[in-house]
């Protein structure tokens, strides 16, 4: 009987141990946040887009090249989601940077009507079941159009070279987890495997980048996958974003 007792009371012992080291483990980022993890903030970018508090809160929202509406003044269209920092109010008319104009500095500043600019529980309640994943890979894309724009034919300096290699690695390994995020998303496989194939191309056009640090010519082969990219994220934002 007391062995008994005492086998059950070991029992209870081992349990109670197991219980409270699970309890001191640290708390595991969800893999799946990929880009959006909070503090996961590399370069200026993505600082721009994890400091943003403001959003686009429409779909097919025109970017104009001053306040007011017309034909003449459409510069482009912003995306869904897409963070955005108000630089000046005019009326109903917001100017706004954007992460790349904030980034490469472009000359030309953007416009938007306040009803399009929100918080992100806006974005939240307006989203598609596939708006999250669209949103990870738009904002992938931009970070690597970043690059692309900020990694010089010429490094200059060793120093330089590692510092822009280890930003092409840092986005490089956040890809195995956007990966993981799409393809256990439940979304229709023919969905998961049209956004994969994006996720491809990005992954392509960083390991260029990262042979452009030794040959400036590597670049070259860059085109083309951005063509590509640009215009299956067009296609794919129009349906799922």
């Amino acid at each position: 009987m007391m062995k008994q007792i005492r086998h059950f009371l070991a029992g209870v012992f081992v349990m109670l141990t197991c219980l409270l080291m699970l309890g001191t483990q640290p708390v595991m980022a969800d893999e799946g946040q990929g880009l959006n993890e909070a503090g996961d903030i590399h370069n200026a970018a993505q600082e721009f887009a994890d400091t943003a508090d403001q959003f686009i809160i429409g779909r097919n929202v025109r970017m104009r090249s001053s306040a007011g509406a017309s034909e003449e003044n459409v510069i482009g269209e912003y995306k869904f989601g897409e963070p955005v920092q108000v630089v000046a109010e005019l009326g109903e008319w917001l100017q706004v940077n954007v992460t790349t104009n904030a980034i490469i500095r472009e000359a030309s500043p953007r416009f938007v009507h306040r009803d399009f600019v929100g918080g992100w529980e806006q974005v939240e309640n307006k989203m598609k079941v596939t708006s999250p994943y669209m949103i990870e890979l738009n904002r992938l894309g931009e970070v690597i159009f970043c690059i692309s724009c900020n990694n010089s034919d010429q490094v200059r300096s060793e120093k330089e070279r590692a510092v822009k290699l280890d930003e092409i690695n840092y986005y490089r390994n956040k890809i195995p987890g956007i990966h993981a995020y799409i393809a256990g998303s439940g979304l229709p496989q023919a969905t998961v495997n049209e956004m994969l194939e994006i996720l491809e191309i990005q992954k392509d056009l960083l390991d260029i980048q990262e042979k452009r640090l030794d040959k400036a010519e590597a670049g070259e082969a860059s085109a083309g996958l951005f063509e590509m990219m640009y215009s299956s994220l067009k296609k794919l934002n129009e349906e799922f974003l």
